[in-house]
C-alpha cells in the first residue's frame, strides 16, 4: 500500500507551538493520539486518494510537539488546539478521531467546542479506567506524587525509556498482541521521544475529566471503536458508554487489545471513514445507537 506524502508543521499559539501533520484531500478529520503513536499508522494505511484531509496533532511533549506555556493538561491542549484550527483556517465543523487518551481529549473538544464537531469517533476510549473508584483514586495520587518528588520523578522517566521495562511491559500486560517488529519500530521509539514530565501531566489531568458525565452532552454523531480483549474498556462498558450518547454506535474489532491502532489499523480505517462518510451524508437524526461487530481481517 502506497504511504501518503506527509507534509509536517507547526503553528505558534499564544507562545506555544502546536505541531501538525496533513495528508490528503476532503473533508478535514482531526486525530489526537494516544501513548506510543497513533496517527503514523493511520497515515500510512489511509489511501492517498480518500475523500478526508487527515490532520494529526502531536501531544504537547511527544515528537516535534514541546510542553505548553499554560500548562500540561488536556485542557490546556484544547485551548491550544481551538485556535490552531481557527488559525489554520478550519473554521467550519470538523470530524475528531482520538485514540485512548487522546480520545478523551477529542471528547473534552466535542463537549467544549459542539459548534466545531461535525462527527466523532472515540478509538480504544479508557471508559473503564475513569470510572469513580479507589483505583483511578490511587492512580491519580501516585501520579501527582511522582510530579512532585523529584528524585521519584527521574526514577520514573528513566525506567520508562529504559528497554528492559518497554518490553516486560509490552510482553506482560494486555495492551498490544506482542510483535518484535512493532516494539522495535513503535514502542521503544515513542519511549524516547515522549517527556515523561508532560506525558504524565496529561495523564494526571486526563484523570480529572469524567467521560460519563460528558457524553450525554455530546450531540455529535459519535462512534466507540474498541478490541474485544481491551483491558481499559470491556465489551461490557463500551455497551453501557455508547447509550449516553444522543446519537452513539459501537463498532468491535475482533482479536484485538487497547493499541487497535497498531493490531488493526486497516480495520480501523475502514470503520472510522466508513461511519464519517455516513455522518456526512444523514442527518443527524437518524442516527440511533447500534452496535456492530467486525470481523477481523
Amino acid at each position: 500500500m502506497t504511504r501518503p506524502r506527509l507534509e509536517q508543521c507547526s503553528i505558534e499559539i499564544d507562545g506555544s507551538r502546536l505541531s501538525y501533520t496533513v495528508s490528503g484531500q476532503g473533508e478535514p478529520i482531526v486525530l489526537i493520539h494516544g501513548w506510543a503513536g497513533f496517527w503514523e499508522h493511520i497515515l500510512t494505511v489511509a489511501q492517498p486518494a480518500t475523500d478526508f484531509q487527515l490532520w494529526a496533532f502531536d501531544m504537547p511533549g511527544w515528537q516535534h510537539a514541546g510542553a505548553l506555556r499554560d500548562g500540561n493538561t488536556l485542557e490546556a491542549f484544547d485551548v491550544a488546539l481551538y485556535r490552531g484550527l481557527r488559525e489554520l483556517g478550519l473554521n467550519r465543523p470538523v470530524h475528531l478521531m482520538g485514540q485512548s487518551m487522546g480520545a478523551i481529549s477529542a471528547l473534552l473538544f466535542a463537549d467544549r467546542h459542539p459548534e466545531m464537531t461535525a462527527g466523532l469517533v472515540l478509538a480504544s476510549p479508557p471508559f473503564s479506567l475513569l470510572r469513580r473508584t479507589a483505583h483511578r483514586r490511587l492512580l491519580r495520587w501516585g501520579l501527582a506524587r511522582a510530579l512532585q518528588v523529584p528524585p521519584l520523578m527521574s526514577v520514573v522517566a528513566r525506567a520508562h525509556k529504559a528497554r528492559w521495562y518497554n518490553y516486560w511491559m509490552t510482553r506482560t500486560t494486555a495492551f498490544y498482541r506482542f510483535d518484535p517488529w512493532f516494539f522495535e519500530q513503535v514502542i521503544l521509539p515513542s519511549a524516547q521521544v515522549c517527556d515523561e514530565r508532560t506525558s504524565l501531566s496529561h495523564t494526571l489531568s486526563m484523570l480529572d475529566i469524567d467521560p460519563w458525565r460528558l457524553a450525554p452532552h455530546i450531540h455529535a454523531p459519535t462512534a466507540i471503536i474498541i478490541g474485544d480483549r481491551d483491558p481499559v474498556i470491556s465489551v461490557r462498558t463500551a455497551r453501557e458508554a455508547v447509550h449516553l450518547f444522543s446519537h452513539g454506535r459501537l463498532f468491535i474489532l475482533h482479536q484485538a487489545k487497547h493499541a487497535i491502532m497498531m493490531e488493526k489499523a486497516a480495520d480501523l480505517c475502514d470503520v472510522t471513514f466508513g461511519f464519517l462518510r455516513e455522518v456526512s451524508q444523514t442527518p443527524q437524526v437518524e442516527f440511533l445507537a447500534e452496535e456492530r461487530d467486525e470481523a477481523a481481517a
